[in-house]
């Protein structure tokens, strides 16, 4: 009985995700809206983020959340976000899901998800689902003209129709995909590899390209890459 006590006692005080998961970078305007809640309220620095929460930025908004160690998620100006599940076990390990309804997405992964441990991260928005293996990637979405553009900086991202998500378990390894290139309906499942990108129009196949200097010099891109630097760096 008395090692029954001390075992609950000691999980309780193992920290959870949500007691780590928490905004690290805050340029307002920038709301959050809590599990439940009707209403939208300011978002803070030090704010814990929780599945379940959504937040929304207006002009000029930016949104850092620090989850566990070395692994970041930010929200661009006039963005707005949902995170169905956000948790951390012993067990399942990191199950992180996004839902970008509008505006700029980024993942900086800079401590790898682990293979063999149950790590799941993934993003989607109203045209594709990408699953994340550790990298560091942008991921913005046109809510007007329905067009998702991914861009992968370092690492990989599998990549599938919305709805689709049962086959990111299909891909067993990356495989080269030259640009530009057109992938048809049938291999609508693919792996965007380090310095490429792919633009995701509907009624059109996925169109895979090399990134380039002006994408690299994007200032979204330029503010989280120098960011992701500071992060491997424990600054």
């Amino acid at each position: 009985m008395c090692l029954l006590l001390l075992v609950l006692a000691a999980s309780m005080l193992l920290p959870s995700l949500a007691a780590a998961a928490r905004v690290t970078y805050l340029k307002r305007p920038a709301e959050i809206k809590r599990k439940g809640a009707k209403e939208w309220s300011a978002l803070r620095l030090g704010f814990k983020v929780n599945g379940g929460d959504s937040i929304r930025t207006g002009f000029g908004g930016r949104v850092e959340v620090t989850v566990g160690s070395r692994r970041v998620f930010r929200v661009g100006a006039v963005t707005e976000l949902e995170i169905p599940r956000l948790e951390e076990s012993k067990k399942g390990g990191l199950r992180a899901f996004f839902r970008l309804t509008l505006g700029r997405f980024w993942g900086g992964l800079i401590r790898p998800l682990r293979k063999l441990g149950g790590d799941k991260f993934q993003v989607s928005t109203a045209s594709a689902t990408i699953g994340v293996k550790g990298t560091q990637f942008g991921l913005d979405y046109d809510r007007k003209t329905k067009v998702s553009q991914l861009l992968v900086l370092e690492g990989e991202v599998a990549v599938v129709p919305p709805g689709d998500e049962d086959k990111l378990v299909e891909v067993e390894g990356p495989r080269e995909i030259p640009g530009p290139q057109e992938i048809t309906e049938e291999e609508w499942l693919l792996v965007v590899r380090k310095n490429q990108k792919i633009v995701i129009r509907p009624g059109t196949a996925p169109r895979v390209e090399p990134i380039t200097g002006k994408d690299r010099e994007d200032e979204w891109v330029r503010f989280n890459l120098e960011r992701d630097r500071q992060l491997a760096q424990g600054q």
